[in-house]
């Protein structure tokens, strides 16, 4: 059986990842992060495993 993907809303990722729903954004436009364009709004994709997540929180601190 195949996984389900679970898309999240910009504040519900940064929530869960602990960083600013405008950082969520800016990592979807650098391609850190997954992201889907459902209409008009745009849906995130939880990063897969514990060592994309470090990265993420690396790159979040950068700016």
């Amino acid at each position: 059986m195949k996984e389900q993907i679970k898309f999240y809303k910009a504040k519900e990722l940064a929530e869960i990842l602990g960083i600013n729903d405008k950082t969520v954004y800016r990592l979807g436009r650098e391609g850190l992060i997954d992201r889907v364009k459902v209409g008009r709004s745009v849906r995130f994709i939880m990063p897969d495993s514990d060592a994309e997540k470090k990265n993420l929180d690396k790159d979040s601190s950068r700016k």
